[in-house]
């Protein structure tokens, strides 16, 4: 039978380093989410509005892994955030006067985008520092940014 025969060099030794920093370089992704995260939360706090306090004292940031989830668990939050038949949705700006047609958490996300491709480029950046960390003979890490 007639065949041929490919072998690729130096795969098993980059192999064995991939895996030897893919936990470490997903525990750095994931507490660059998580300080995103926490980013978030803050900005959401500062623009919900405050008649008593418990809506902006429920916001929370959750991270497992790779994942971060910014929320709260109370029901009227949704009211809040999107209006009702008989209330705008509002937030708070500047000097904590409420300000109607946009909720906490979507003004919070336009007052966010700005700094997302921050965290972007220091997710980026740590990934880059740990292949430079592995001293790859010949390897180039590719742009991400």
């Amino acid at each position: 039978m007639a065949g041929f025969k490919i072998n690729f060099t130096g795969v098993d030794p980059l192999s064995k380093i991939f895996n030897s920093f893919k936990s470490t370089l997903a525990q750095d992704v994931g507490n660059n989410l998580q300080q995103m995260g926490l980013r978030f939360q803050a900005l959401a706090m500062k623009a919900t509005p405050v008649d008593f306090g418990p809506l902006r004292a429920s916001i929370t940031t959750e991270s497992q892994g790779m994942q971060t989830v910014v929320g709260t668990a109370l029901e009227y939050a949704t009211f809040v955030e999107y209006g009702t038949s008989k209330m705008e949705a509002r937030h708070v700006e500047g000097t904590q006067s409420r300000i109607l047609g946009t909720g906490p958490f979507a003004y919070a996300m336009e007052q966010f985008k700005a700094g997302v491709k921050n965290g972007a480029k220091e997710i980026a950046k740590d990934v880059e520092n740990r292949f430079s960390m592995q001293k790859l003979r010949g390897f180039k890490m590719p742009k991400l940014f």
